[in-house]
């Protein structure tokens, strides 16, 4: 069960179905999007395939670094938020709509 630390986000919830966290700067996003734009270059210079959805690349050492790297950026600003949860895993999905770039984590 989730269980937010604010009660009107948890009123919101439970009515709602869905609360959203104002949860990293906008220079956090940008380093974050430059890490995945990092790994993903990474990826295509050795002549593999970069997914769109990081957890399903081949390399599991780069699935671990992408996953720790998240968490470290998005579980202490959570952390403000929520008690009584268990982040399980992390993952970035990118996707290209109209020539522009859209991530997600």
């Amino acid at each position: 069960m989730i269980k937010f630390t604010d009660e009107k986000m948890q009123e919101q919830f439970d009515r709602e179905g869905y609360v959203v966290l104002p949860l990293l700067a906008s220079m956090q996003v940008e380093q974050l999007i430059r890490f995945y734009h990092d790994r993903e270059k990474a990826v295509d210079d050795k002549g593999e395939t970069f997914y769109s959805i990081s957890d399903v690349n081949k390399d599991e050492q780069l699935i671990q670094e992408i996953d720790t790297k998240l968490k470290a950026a998005l579980v202490p600003e959570i952390n403000r938020f929520l008690n009584l949860y268990e982040p399980m895993m992390s993952t970035f999905f990118s996707e290209t709509c109209y020539g522009k770039y859209y991530h997600w984590a």
